[in-house]
């Protein structure tokens, strides 16, 4: 008997925990402050949903910089999904020993996004403009296209359990393929034909490089926004 109630006990104070725990993450706001430390690799927003969304429905998410740091708001339809996703995510690197996610719940309840583009995006309103920006390049399409092979972003003996597969593979190729030069290139006197890969590479400075099979999609980081 007393074995029993002792086991009761245990129960009740269980239940109660269970009922603080879920009383206190309805309590919580369903959006998420994120920031990005040890920046090495660029973080997009895509990138970003396709973490935080295996672990329920993302609605909305702006990203932007504030004191030199690459941050995020993340919501959820739920502050309980919001609640295990911080849980799960806080600590835990994207790429291999670097960009290191720090949560928080933030003091908002609902975002406002006024534009679908590379900045910010709604889930919910597909119909919203995308103001300014320049349309984005679907990164699974852009993955499979150009990304086939292995590259600098790998697997590391620093990632261990607490870092997430790469999300893209950069691909590593011998030499530079230049099937045909753009008209943008005409002032440096180079011309379309089987040497021109070769005259156009030394003329950029770019020595060693001989024209091979390849891509002809170049994804270029690190611009001026300006």
């Amino acid at each position: 008997r007393a074995q029993a109630a002792l086991q009761a006990v245990n129960a009740l104070h269980a239940r109660r925990h269970d009922a603080a725990s879920i009383a206190g993450a309805a309590a919580q706001s369903p959006v998420l402050r994120v920031i990005v430390e040890n920046l090495f690799y660029p973080v997009t927003l895509d990138v970003l949903h396709q973490i935080f969304s295996k672990f329920g429905t993302v609605l909305k998410i702006i990203t932007f910089t504030k004191n030199n740091q690459f941050q995020a708001l993340i919501q959820y339809a739920d502050s309980m999904t919001a609640q295990h996703a911080k849980l799960s995510l806080d600590g835990q690197n994207i790429y291999n020993a670097c960009c290191t996610l720090r949560i928080s719940f933030s003091k908002l309840t609902s975002l406002n996004v006024k534009y679908n583009n590379d900045k910010s995006r709604d889930y919910t309103r597909p119909d919203l403009p995308t103001a300014d920006a320049q349309p984005s390049i679907d990164p699974q399409t852009m993955a499979a296209a150009a990304f086939a092979a292995p590259g600098i972003i790998s697997a590391s003996p620093y990632g261990g359990a607490h870092a997430f597969p790469p999300a893209f593979a950069i691909q590593q190729t011998a030499g530079l393929s230049m099937p045909g030069i753009p008209t943008a290139l005409a002032s440096l006197g180079v011309s379309h034909g089987g040497g021109a890969a070769a005259a156009a590479a030394t003329r950029l400075g770019l020595t060693g490089l001989a024209p091979t099979a390849g891509h002809n999609v170049l994804l270029v980081s690190n611009l001026n926004p300006q």
